[in-house]
């Protein structure tokens, strides 16, 4: 019995002992990964692919990895370049300096203050039409553990206005994490800009080589009731009328000045002028006070001289108003876009996954609010979004030129190829990205000739120049003829443009040790790609299991011995030798 026992009480320990050592079903596999992210929050580029002139803010990129095929020990990064100026001319090319958190080999915790855009760096001169603005605080945190890598940067933009103010941004911030941890590798990003104005109108037109200035009156007026903006107290759907009333008064009161000047009164009477002017579409020109006083037609020549003039400074003021109205008119503002993705590459693809959000709070074309859409809305809601911006722009530049409708193109939340999760040479890979806004200009191949017969016609500035003289001609924001000053060019958009913004990507990547191993293939992580997809990852669990049923059996062993032993016995009867 006491052998029972002790093969029963063995059994129960070792079944225990397995228990304990199997830890839960459900535990993580252990690896190795990298995790990475880049941003680029606003980019302008200027020529095909950025040839004349490519800006670029706050771009910053960050890695951390645990993985010795990608660095020989745990490594974390993060880098920012606050400012960045590729051009064909030499003394464009210009960079604020990159800011740098490493572990390790390097400074862990980073810090930089508001920059000045004009002034990125000790030495480092921008022309204003080139880039203006303030980089608010930036901050960079890197850590690196055999265990676990993270790095992480944080920057703001105060304000900002690129190439000759084809981007103007307010509010801008800009948060990344990247993350490789022996159970998986992750990342996060996110962009928030507050209020983004694409290809104001000035600097466009400027890009193609004309002045709001340049154009002709009708289209002056036109544009303003496409884009439906107000100059003063005129409503944009009264502007078409109201010059047409003062240019037609105009027209009235001169011919009666040409009649007096050249036949006097004759047979009318002061009267009968004054009636006739007073019921021109902009009523009583002359009260009856000032009639009274007139008695020949010398006085009532210089009358109507002095409401000719008047009337000239009030068409003068509306066109200098509709000028530069139309000058600072954003052709496409967007406010409130927000960006984020996320990646998580795990021991499997069931347990690793890309996320993406993001929305748009309004979208403005001119003074025509078009409401914002969400990343995650229908396909239908997003295109029928971008058809209605689409639509707006076409109906602008369609109002300068027929040939200029769909020279700007508008895609949101663009994503990236190859997104989602995917598995190669024993590694579990997440990528997303996302391109918050993109806007292209593709100038038609007659935009010289189109821009030609623009300037042929009289001009707005010409009829104000004409109305109330050359020094009443406003001047117009000049950054964009800055820049083409700057550039060389007569037309910095000639060979097309794009803006693009809240540009964010990450990527992950981990691959479970195998049994007994720290990485994929055997050894620290080393061997041939692809050998870790013939072993299952090592849990913790599966090497336990042949003992857990060695233990189970011996119980049941040890309790089936015991009720046979103490099975009852029946009585048999014995035979003896007896001596007869």
């Amino acid at each position: 019995m006491r052998n029972v026992r002790a093969a029963v009480a063995a059994a129960l320990t070792l079944s225990l002992f397995a228990a304990l050592s199997s830890g839960p079903a459900t535990a993580a596999a252990t690896g190795v990964g990298t995790a990475s992210a880049e941003t680029t929050v606003v980019a302008v580029d200027l020529g095909s692919n950025g040839a004349l002139l490519a800006v670029r803010l706050l771009g910053d990129d960050a890695r951390g990895t645990i993985d010795p095929k990608v660095a020989s020990a745990a490594e974390a990064f993060g880098r920012v370049t606050g400012l960045s100026v590729d051009s064909s001319v030499d003394a464009l090319d210009k960079s604020s300096g990159r800011l740098e958190s490493k572990d390790p080999g390097g400074q862990k915790q980073v810090t930089q203050g508001s920059v000045n855009l004009a002034n990125p760096a000790p030495g480092v001169t921008l022309p204003s039409a080139v880039v203006t603005g303030t980089i608010g605080l930036t901050s960079l945190s890197s850590n690196a553990t055999a265990t676990k890598s993270v790095s992480t940067i944080a920057g703001n933009v105060t304000n900002a206005t690129l190439g000759g103010a084809l981007a103007k941004l307010q509010g801008v911030s800009s948060t990344l994490t990247a993350t490789a941890a022996n159970t998986a590798s992750e990342t996060t990003r996110s962009v928030k800009v507050d209020q983004v104005v694409v290809l104001d109108l000035g600097a466009f037109l400027e890009g193609l080589g004309l002045s709001v200035l340049d154009l002709p009156v009708p289209t002056v007026t036109a544009l303003l009731e496409t884009l439906d903006l107000d100059v003063g107290s005129v409503a944009a759907d009264a502007i078409v009328d109201t010059v047409e009333d003062l240019n037609a008064t105009i027209d009235t009161v001169q011919a009666q000045v040409t009649t007096l000047t050249n036949t006097g009164l004759g047979s009318g009477t002061v009267g009968s002028v004054v009636t006739l002017v007073n019921n021109t579409p902009l009523g009583t020109l002359i009260d009856t006070t000032t009639q009274a006083t007139i008695t020949n037609a010398t006085q009532l020549i210089a009358e109507l001289q002095a409401v000719i003039d008047e009337l000239q400074a009030t068409l003068s003021d509306l066109l200098i108003g509709a000028a530069e109205v139309l000058d600072g008119a954003p052709l496409l503002s967007v406010d409130g876009l927000e960006v984020t993705i996320g990646t998580k590459a795990a021991d499997t693809t069931g347990n690793s996954s890309t996320t993406r959000s993001g929305k748009i709070g309004s979208v403005t074309v001119g003074g025509v609010t078009i409401p914002g859409v969400d990343l995650l809305a229908t396909a239908d809601k997003l295109k029928a979004t971008v058809k209605s911006v689409t639509d707006e722009l076409d109906g602008v530049l369609g109002t300068l030129d027929d040939d200029l409708a769909g020279m700007v193109s508008v895609v949101l939340f663009e994503e990236v190829a190859g997104a989602g999760v995917s598995t190669a040479n024993g590694y579990v890979k997440a990528v997303q990205g996302i391109t918050g806004l993109r806007a292209t200009v593709t100038p038609p191949a007659a935009l010289a000739t189109i821009v030609d017969g623009i300037l042929a016609l009289p001009g707005v500035g010409d009829v104000i120049a004409a109305a109330t003289g050359p020094t009443s001609v406003p001047q117009l924001d000049g950054a964009m003829d800055d820049l083409k000053v700057a550039l060389g060019t007569t037309r910095s958009l000639g060979g097309g443009g794009s803006v693009r913004l809240a540009h964010v990507l990450g990527t992950s990547e981990f691959a479970a040790a195998t049994s007994g191993t720290g990485g994929p293939g055997g050894g620290t992580g080393g061997g041939t790609p692809g050998e870790a997809d013939r072993s299952l990852p090592a849990t913790g669990r599966n090497g336990t299991l042949p003992l857990t049923a060695l233990a189970t059996l011996l119980v049941a062993l040890g309790l089936g011995f015991r009720n046979w032993v103490h099975m009852p016995v029946r009585a048999v009867g014995l035979r003896t030798n007896r001596t007869r």
